[in-house]
C-alpha cells in the first residue's frame, strides 16, 4: 500500500523513486526493484522443499508483480553492507530519524527493525528478515559494536536465524559450534523412504541419543505431520499426529495434532 501511496503523489513508479533516494545515495549499484520478467544477471535459481519426496525441487514461478514494495528488492551482499554502512550517516536519515528507526521503545518492530538481544547475552541487536517464494534473507546488526550479519539464501527453508545467532557467537568471542540438523526433514525422509513406523523409530532415536547432532524441537514431529497433511498425503501424516499426541499430551499445541488427525480420514 505504501508504494502505492508513493507512486501517487510522485507521480514515479517505485523502482525509479528507490533509485534515486536509496540506492544512488548509498553506492548500491546492483539493487533493484524487481519489475519485470527480464533476466537478472548473477540472481542464482531458488528451490524449495518438497515434503512429501523429501527433497529438494526447483522453486514455483513467482511473477515479480506479487511481491512489489513488500519483498521485491534484488540485492547481494555487498550492496547490502553497504546499506548497513550508510545507517551509521546522515546520508539517509538524520541523527534523529536514525534513533526513532532503531528505538527499542517502540516494542518487537520499530519501523521494520525487530530489537532484541543476542541469547543469554545483553548485547542489543536489530534485524530484519525476508522470504519469498525459493528464497530467504536476513541482516542483523549489533549497534553498539557497529557489527552486521548479513545471510542471503537461494532455499526458503534455511534456518537463517540459527545460523545467524551462531556467527554472532562467534564474533562475540564464544565458543563455536555446529549449526544443527532438522528434525523435521529427518523424520520427513524416514517417512517418505521407509516409511511412517520408521519415521517414528528414527525420531524416538534422535530424541533419546542425539540431540547435539540434531535440533529437538518438541515441534518438529508435528510440524512434520502437518505438512504431509496439508499435501493431501493424510496415510502418513495420521500416524505421526497419534505417536506425537502420545509424546507430548500436554503441550498447548496438542489441539493442533488433534484436529490433524480429525482432518484426515
Amino acid at each position: 500500500m505504501l508504494g502505492l501511496v508513493l507512486e501517487k503523489i510522485t507521480a514515479k513508479p517505485l523502482a525509479q523513486l528507490l533509485n534515486e533516494l536509496i540506492f544512488s545515495k548509498a553506492g548500491m549499484n546492483s539493487t533493484h526493484l524487481q519489475t519485470d520478467m527480464s533476466i537478472i544477471k548473477g540472481m542464482v535459481p531458488s528451490y524449495r522443499y518438497n515434503f512429501v519426496k523429501a527433497r529438494y525441487d526447483n522453486a514455483e514461478f513467482r511473477h515479480p508483480s506479487t511481491t512489489f514494495a513488500t519483498g521485491g528488492i534484488i540485492s547481494n551482499i555487498n550492496d547490502l553492507l553497504k546499506w548497513d554502512r550508510v545507517l551509521y550517516t546522515n546520508k539517509l536519515l538524520s541523527q534523529p530519524d536514525r534513533d526513532r528507526l532503531f528505538d527499542v521503545q517502540q516494542g518487537k518492530a520499530a519501523f521494520g527493525w525487530r530489537n532484541g538481544h543476542m541469547d543469554n547475552k545483553n548485547t542489543q541487536i536489530v534485524w530484519h528478515g525476508g522470504l519469498v517464494t525459493g528464497y530467504r534473507a536476513q541482516i542483523t546488526r549489533v549497534l553498539d559494536k557497529q557489527q552486521v550479519v548479513i545471510l542471503l539464501t537461494n532455499q526458503r527453508d534455511t534456518n537463517a536465524n540459527g545460523i545467524t545467532h551462531e556467527i554472532l557467537s562467534i564474533l562475540a568471542g564464544d565458543e563455536t559450534t555446529t549449526v544443527k540438523r532438522s528434525l523435521m526433514k529427518e523424520v520427513l525422509w524416514y517417512s517418505a523412504h521407509k516409511g511412517s513406523e520408521a519415521a517414528i523409530k528414527r525420531f524416538d532415536q534422535i530424541v533419546k541419543n542425539e540431540q547435539d547432532t540434531f535440533d529437538v524441537v518438541d515441534t518438529e514431529l508435528l510440524v512434520a505431520a502437518l505438512e504431509l497433511k496439508n499435501d493431501g498425503v493424510c496415510v502418513r501424516a495420521k500416524p505421526l499426529f497419534a505417536h506425537w499426541i502420545a509424546s507430548y499430551p500436554k503441550s498447548e499445541y496438542a489441539q493442533y495434532a488433534l484436529d490433524g488427525l480429525k482432518g484426515c480420514p
